[in-house]
């Protein structure tokens, strides 16, 4: 389970939000992820997870790497939204 510090903005949460994620849930996601479940998206260079929350709710959760614990939310959304 890897650990990362999460450095959220407000805009990113708002856009979270217009897809009815928490951000419990993307941490839920990103925290809970096995490290062979994050890929890289090779057309935009961000990382992505795809996983279940405790609800049982999956979503795809996007993100960059600052530094090697440090991440930044860029998106969340049920699979099936925006896939």
């Amino acid at each position: 389970m890897p650990l990362f510090f999460i450095m959220w903005d407000d805009e990113t949460v708002a856009h979270m939000g217009r897809h009815c994620v928490t951000l419990d849930e993307f941490e839920e996601v990103i925290l809970g992820a096995r490290q062979r479940n994050i890929h890289p998206n090779k057309e935009n260079g961000r990382w992505e997870i795809v996983g279940e929350t405790n609800a049982g709710r999956l979503l795809k959760c996007v993100f960059e790497y600052i530094d090697d614990v440090t991440i930044s939310p860029v998106d969340a959304f049920p699979m099936g939204e925006g896939e």
